[in-house]
């Protein structure tokens, strides 16, 4: 299918939500180029979506001289918009025609999580948005050791770059030294503030920038805004996604893991006035939980998760990061877990499960439905 695009400013959907703004050439408030506008498919779990930082954007001649998810050897324009960070230049206008717009969206580790290719017809009078969605793939990202480099999208060795030049002498001295090579060394962290009281108002400064538990007004080691779906939290803070909220949840009719523990869930969308709520498009997390508040006291609302009669986030966590049991025990896997001879990817082994009632219920990290027969991945 053909979109018919225009020029026009970069304009990003990232991860589900528009983030957008204007890159000219040269000066920010220009418009001059081409757009980008690259979103999630259907079907791809939020495991994926929530773990993209980079997104790039390549014109190429068409979308059969691409291999995805690889980069492209040959481009007419490039561009990328950063989860955390500026956007690049806007994709010179060429030629009027028929191209693809390719899109690869890339993890902490360079690792590509998604990518697709759309084709697009370019106007030289236009003034829309090139648009592409994106599939779920899977991509090897930077050897151990190396580092990924998100600004650039590349590998960087332990060696690092090239260290800066030497700063001019003045009359008769000498030019200062150059500037050493390799990735600085990470900071080191706070004192521990754990266990400390708080108030949530005054947390950063109580708890070291840290979180304050609003139930126990306790510090806890839980950063702000780093928690992904169906991962433990205190606050709703904690949860990364715009719509997400921490949330109690139990197993086997009791709290899970414990009373002052919830786990990040995104809102479910209401379809029908009334209170129809549908969560199919968060698999795995296709359950709807009804009528709960959250542990930050938000008010009682409905939410996407797994099936608390059957099992965990910590077991659907664990089949998603496909933890193997080679002993074959279910000892081996988290509460709300089973072990079970599964394929993944045409591949067949010991994994960390759960018990399911329909496919819907599970994927794999890349976005793919399992087939499930009593548990997912049969």
């Amino acid at each position: 299918m053909s979109r018919i695009v225009k020029s026009s400013s970069i304009l990003a959907a990232l991860l589900g939500m528009a983030a957008s703004s204007s890159l000219g050439c040269g000066t920010s408030n220009s418009t001059e180029g081409l757009s980008m506008e690259a979103s999630f498919a259907v079907g791809v779990p939020r495991a994926a979506r929530d773990e993209a930082v980079r997104v790039e954007g390549y014109l190429v001649a068409s979308c059969d001289s691409v291999e995805i998810p690889e980069r492209p050897n040959e481009a007419i324009g490039s561009t990328f918009t950063l989860r955390d960070g500026p956007e690049g230049p806007p994709i010179p206008v060429p030629d009027p025609g028929e191209y693809g717009l390719y899109a690869v969206a890339l993890d902490s580790s360079c690792a590509v999580v998604a990518a697709g290719c759309d084709t697009v017809v370019v106007l030289s009078d236009s003034q829309a948005t090139l648009a592409v969605t994106m599939g779920a793939f899977s991509l090897e990202g930077c050897a151990a050791g190396d580092q990924c480099a998100i600004d650039t999208g590349a590998c960087v060795g332990p060696d690092g770059g090239t260290g800066g030049a030497g700063g001019a002498g003045g009359d008769g001295g000498s030019g200062g030294d150059g500037g050493s090579g390799g990735m600085g060394g990470v900071g080191g962290v706070g004192g521990s503030v754990v266990g400390s009281t708080c108030t949530v108002q005054t947390q950063d400064e109580d708890c070291n920038g840290k979180s304050c538990n609003p139930i126990t007004l306790e510090c806890t080691d839980f950063g702000k805004w780093e928690r992904r779906s169906c991962e433990t939290c205190v606050s709703d803070q904690n949860c990364w996604e715009s719509d997400s909220r921490c949330v109690p949840m139990f197993f086997e009719g009791n709290r899970y893991p414990d009373d002052h523990t919830g786990f990040c869930l995104p809102q479910a969308q209401l379809t029908l006035p009334g209170g129809t709520y549908d969560c199919s498009g968060e698999k795995p997390y296709v359950t709807v939980i009804p009528d709960r508040s959250s542990m930050s006291g938000a008010g009682a609302s409905a939410y996407c998760g797994p099936r608390e009669d059957l099992t965990t986030c910590d077991a659907v966590s664990a089949q998603l990061d496909k933890i193997l049991c080679t002993q074959g025990s279910d000892d081996q896997c988290p509460s709300g877990g089973i072990c079970r001879y599964t394929q993944d990817n045409g591949k067949w082994d010991y994994r960390c499960t759960y018990s399911c009632t329909a496919d819907m219920e599970c994927a794999n990290l890349q976005g793919w439905q399992l087939d499930c027969a009593g548990f997912c991945g049969a």
